[in-house]
């Protein structure tokens, strides 16, 4: 069964099967950015909300996938910001983080924000460079840079937690 053309055929139970299929997707994504799980939950029903609304327009699953994310990405990332905003400052918000060391979420969080999106797009929903170029509207080369920055930078914070937990433990 399509679940797409069911779902634009107002079948709530086949828009309710989609979501069920890629939650998790869409969930780690918000998570990048955000940490409370009612701001997750907003943050996620009113996207898929919008995209229930909008449905008519998608032509695959693979479509759906990535007109979700990009409306997640700039709403979960909003709604970081202004929360940010509202914290007497960013050390404050950095003591309160309590990081398991080496856990790749954490380490993904701590990224810069230009890296974020294109290394969830390439690692978790396996997104081909090309895809993530066409979807974030930025020339195929931008992205392969930003995917080297990446893991040099991922390199560098994996070195300086290993060191953290060795002078730890000494």
């Amino acid at each position: 069964m399509d679940l797409i053309q069911e779902s634009k055929r107002a079948n709530k139970a086949a828009y309710q099967q989609l979501i069920e299929k890629y939650y998790t997707c869409f969930y780690k994504a918000a998570r990048i950015y955000l940490r409370s799980e009612s701001d997750l939950h907003k943050i996620l029903s009113s996207t898929l909300e919008k995209t229930y609304s909008e449905i008519v327009n998608c032509k695959s699953e693979k479509d759906f996938v990535l007109w979700e994310l990009k409306l997640l990405f700039p709403k979960a990332q909003e709604l970081r910001n202004a929360n940010l905003r509202k914290k007497k400052s960013i050390d404050d918000e950095k003591a309160q983080l309590n990081y398991d060391p080496l856990t790749i979420n954490d380490l993904l969080k701590s990224m810069p924000d230009e890296y974020k999106e294109i290394a969830f797009l390439y690692y978790y929903v396996n997104l081909y460079t090309n895809e993530i170029a066409r979807l974030l509207h930025v020339p195929e080369p931008t992205v392969v840079n930003i995917l080297g920055k990446y893991r040099i930078e991922f390199y560098e914070l994996v070195k300086h937690k290993e060191a953290e937990i060795y002078y730890e433990r000494v």
